[in-house]
């Protein structure tokens, strides 16, 4: 909290589970957390490559406008 906002950091280098961000949900989009859950995946591998065991985070995955999810669908960028 800063100045009475609530932050949350939305520029996926955080990565929060779902878990962590749907107590900072505002009432409107808390309301629709039910309808999210088929978007919920489990995160069963860690950041650093570590097996997970249960119970699992999830994180939310949405697909793109092609159908697929996540960063691997779509061809390296090099910068």
């Amino acid at each position: 909290m800063r100045d009475g906002f609530r932050v949350f950091d939305a520029d996926t280098h955080f990565q929060p589970s779902v878990e962590t961000i749907v107590p900072y949900l505002g009432p409107a989009l808390r309301a629709r957390v039910d309808e999210l859950a088929q978007f919920k995946r489990p995160v069963k591998i860690g950041r650093a490559g570590q097996i997970l065991e249960e119970p699992y985070r999830h994180w939310y995955r949405f697909p793109s406008r092609e159908g697929a999810e996540g960063w691997g669908s779509r061809p390296a960028r090099h910068l």
